[in-house]
C-alpha cells in the first residue's frame, strides 16, 4: 500500500538560499539610467524585497516571482546624482519573525535593525557603495570678510574656487582678462 504526504509549500517557512544585488559593480554616470536587480532564491513564502539608498527607502521597483516560486527578483531603475557618490544602495528582505539567523545557510549577512519605514526585525541584505562619476561642479565666492557691496576700485579681491568632481580634479586655472594667471584654488586679484 502506497501512502502520500502532500505539503503545502506556501505554509512552510524556508529562509532564502541567497540574496544577490547586481548591476552596481562598476562606476555609474550621474544622470544616466542604471538598472539594478536584487534576486532572492529559495525562500518560502516569496519575500518582499526592499530597496534603500543612503538609509532612505526607494520606491518604484518592480517585483516578480518565478512560476515555481523559487526565485523572486526585484528590478529598480536608478538615476544617480553627484550627491549619491559613496552612498550605499541596499536590497533587503525581512525574514519571518519565527526565523532566526541560525536558520540561514552559513555566510549570510543578517542585521537586526530599524528600517527607514520604522519596522524592527531580522533582515537579510546585500549592498553596494555607489561610485558616481560626474563633471566638475564649480562654485566661486568672495573670500571672507569681503563685502560685495563695499568693494573699491584698485583694492585687492580675494576669491575662492570650490570644485566637486569624480574623478577628482588635478588643477584649477584662473583667467583674468582672457589670459591664464595662476593655478591655485584661491587667488587675489586687483579690482
Amino acid at each position: 500500500m502506497w501512502c502520500c504526504i502532500i505539503l503545502k509549500l506556501n505554509t512552510l517557512l524556508i529562509p532564502p538560499l541567497s540574496l544577490l544585488l547586481q548591476g552596481l559593480n562598476h562606476a555609474v554616470v550621474a544622470g544616466t539610467r542604471t538598472h539594478v536587480t536584487c534576486t532572492a532564491i529559495g525562500a518560502r513564502p516569496p519575500p518582499h524585497i526592499v530597496w534603500s539608498k543612503g538609509g532612505q527607502i526607494l520606491k518604484g521597483a518592480t517585483q516578480s516571482t518565478s512560476d515555481d516560486g523559487n526565485t523572486t527578483a526585484s528590478e529598480l531603475l536608478l538615476i544617480p546624482v553627484p550627491e549619491d557618490n559613496e552612498r550605499q544602495v541596499v536590497c533587503s528582505i525581512s525574514l519571518n519573525p519565527a526565523m532566526t539567523s541560525q536558520h540561514l545557510p552559513e555566510g549570510h549577512t543578517t542585521v537586526t535593525t530599524v528600517m527607514g519605514n520604522g519596522n524592527t526585525g531580522l533582515y537579510l541584505k546585500d549592498s553596494r557603495m555607489l561610485n558616481v562619476t560626474h563633471a566638475p561642479i564649480v562654485s566661486l565666492s568672495l573670500g571672507a570678510p569681503l563685502n560685495p557691496n563695499n568693494l573699491l576700485k584698485g583694492s585687492d579681491v580675494y576669491l575662492e574656487c570650490e570644485v566637486k568632481a569624480n574623478p577628482g580634479i588635478t588643477k584649477v586655472e584662473w583667467y583674468h582678462n582672457v589670459s591664464t594667471c595662476c593655478s591655485y584654488k584661491k587667488h587675489i586679484f586687483r579690482a
